[in-house]
């Protein structure tokens, strides 16, 4: 199973807790970046060969996040023991949140391997509204893992459909008998967002502890690009941005000048 502690249900379980009930204990637990319990920093190493137990399940847990493609990708000895891979994680609806990109490179990897995967699908938290599209999709160059297909920025699309959009594209199979399936969300309306759930926002990282977070990261992530502080931590993460010069009053004159709303 490849998921973490912010893949819940109603009740504020966790899915790894939900199977257990179920009867159903996964022989190994795969991590995204942020581990399982979804509390190392951005970019922070995580050991690629064992995070650890859980302490749910007593399952080994695999983290795949590291520095390398070998290191992000579920190796093949590990995949040699399993007939399915569930994923299960909440993401949060932009193109350079790791999540998405961790998944596909497992669904490739276990296609790979004859592993046929099925996806615990969630709503997108920011809207799955077409006309939410922001960002053009990045040219083939600078396709990296914060963006492994050409996809817009903000791209009003669930994990599953993601996974099944590239997969298609690579000729893979879908449904049952295929490469993958799909588990899908009921009752979503897509131009909704994670407001109207009627459930609490479960932070999947560290810095994205809000749904407000989750909507100005599009925009506020792409501070980073000239290395400029964009307020990560609390309380205001990708809400604020910060100029360290002598030119900082200045610059702020000149934006109040737009009346720019925000």
């Amino acid at each position: 199973m490849l998921t973490h502690a912010a893949a819940v249900d109603r009740r504020g379980l966790a899915t790894l807790d939900v199977l257990e009930e179920l009867g159903i204990i996964p022989r190994l637990v795969f991590a995204p970046e942020h581990g399982l319990d979804g509390i190392a920093q951005a970019e922070e190493p995580v050991d690629p060969e064992a995070d650890g137990t859980t302490a749910r399940t007593g399952a080994p847990v695999i983290s795949l996040y590291g520095r390398t493609r070998e290191e992000l990708t579920p190796r093949a000895e590990h995949l040699a023991e399993l007939d399915v891979l569930l994923i299960d994680l909440a993401d949060v609806g932009s193109r350079y949140y790791t999540y998405v990109w961790t998944a596909l490179l497992a669904a490739r990897a276990a296609r790979a391997q004859g592993v046929h995967v099925v996806v615990l699908d969630r709503p997108n938290p920011i809207s799955g509204d077409p006309s939410t599209l922001e960002g053009a999709p990045q040219a083939e160059g600078f396709l990296s893992f914060v963006g492994l297909e050409p996809l817009p920025i903000r791209h009003a699309l669930t994990v599953a459909e993601i996974l099944t959009l590239f997969l298609e594209q690579d000729g893979a199979p879908l449904g049952p008998d295929g490469a993958i399936s799909v588990v899908p969300t009921l009752g979503w309306e897509r131009h909704r967002t994670a407001e109207a759930w009627g459930r609490p926002f479960v932070p999947p990282s560290p810095n994205m502890p809000t749904l407000e977070a989750a909507l100005v990261y599009p925009g506020g992530c792409l501070v980073e690009g000239p290395n400029l502080p964009e307020g990560r931590g609390p309380p205001n993460p990708f809400q604020v941005a910060g100029l360290p010069s002598s030119a900082e009053k200045k610059r702020a004159k000149r934006c109040h000048k737009t009346e720019c709303p925000g």
